[in-house]
Formats: structure tokens, sequence, C-alpha cells
């Protein structure tokens, strides 16, 4: 990831961590990481930003390659949640 890529996912980091960023008014937000992602709970919504990381199993390093894996994981959640989902 280049040094403009990083303070650009910082920026974006730094503005979903913040409730004022959201039209519902949350509240408050809670920003939560797993090894690929920035979660972030903006009650009653929850918003994932993918990390660009490649660990074989799974590959997020470009735009396209985690496009991918939110149009195959729509398609296999979208029966349980079809009005939160969309790829």
């Amino acid at each position: 990831m280049s040094n403009s890529e990083s303070k650009d996912r910082q920026g974006l980091i730094r503005f979903l961590g913040s409730a004022k960023s959201y039209p519902h008014d949350p509240g408050e937000v809670t920003h939560l990481q797993t090894h690929a992602s920035d979660v972030f709970v903006a009650p009653p919504y929850v918003y994932k930003v993918k990390k660009p990381v490649d660990f074989g199993f799974l590959d997020f390093t470009t735009l396209e390659k985690g496009s991918i894996s939110v149009s195959a994981k729509s398609s296999s959640t979208g029966d349980y949640a079809p009005a939160h989902i969309s790829a």
C-alpha cells in the first residue's frame, strides 16, 4: 500500500469511527477489528471495510479482488438477510 493509500485509509477509518458521519445519528460508533476487516457498529447498522491484506486463503489487496469476495458473500448470505446485503 502506498503512503497516499495509507493516509486515505486512515482518513476513512477516522470518518467511519465518528457518529457524526452517519445520517441516522447512532449516538456512538464502536470500531472492531478482525484479521481481515475493520467493522463499525453504528446501531442499528454495521459497516465492514476490508483491509488490504493477503493471507493466501484470502486476498483483498486490490479493489477487484475484494469485490469478488463481497459478491460471493452476498450470494451466500442473501437468503438470510436480503434487505441488508447489497453488492
